[in-house]
């Protein structure tokens, strides 16, 4: 794909409808609430919160907010922007298992992967378990990491079958091959 907001919004259109909630931490990157508002869906905060100069997860309201609005889906940043913060396996699992109990699917922008400190790991949406696979959408790119920014690009990786069908049916009218840029693949 041209590029990870471009694959977010996309993942947005195929799989919630006008109307429906998108659940995404806060603060947030303002490009990706404007697709989820582009595609006539709902932006559902889940705030995060500033403990001794560290954001942390509210996954009481994460769930509750789950619980009560029942979002389509659930826009992972991880790493997340703007804070940088690197979420563990134990938070990631437990994120996994609530989107999984209510049957969320799970926009995962990845970004930010090659850009972490302190000897902090990214863990890919991925790595975190066979039911994150099942539900789970994984977008990044070099761009961040690589500073190549003025060679757009996205990878979308989709474990599932059924969901991975579903995006190639709906991406494929949009006919990327030739939008390709040779430097950024050469890149990539």
């Amino acid at each position: 794909i041209p590029g990870t907001l471009a694959a977010v919004h996309m993942a947005v259109r195929l799989f919630a409808r006008p109307g429906d909630y998108v659940l995404m931490q806060t603060p947030y990157f303002t490009p990706l609430r404007a697709g989820i508002e582009g595609a006539g869906c709902r932006f559902l905060p889940n705030p995060m919160k500033l403990i001794n100069g560290r954001y942390e997860l509210d996954l009481e309201d994460f769930e509750e907010k789950i619980r009560l609005y029942r979002p389509s889906l659930f826009i992972l940043v991880n790493p997340q922007n703007p804070t940088g913060r690197i979420f563990t396996m134990e938070e990631l699992n437990r994120m996994v298992s609530i989107c999984a109990r209510y049957q969320v699917k799970i926009i995962s922008d990845e970004v930010h992967f090659l850009v972490t400190f302190d000897g902090k790991k990214h863990i890919p949406i991925y790595a975190v378990s066979e039911e994150a696979r099942r539900i789970s959408i994984q977008i990044f790119s070099y761009s961040k990491g690589f500073n190549i920014m003025s060679l757009p690009h996205a990878m979308v990786f989709i474990a599932d079958r059924s969901m991975r069908e579903q995006w190639d049916r709906f991406v494929y009218s949009f006919n990327f091959n030739y939008a390709s840029n040779s430097f950024s693949i050469a890149a990539v």
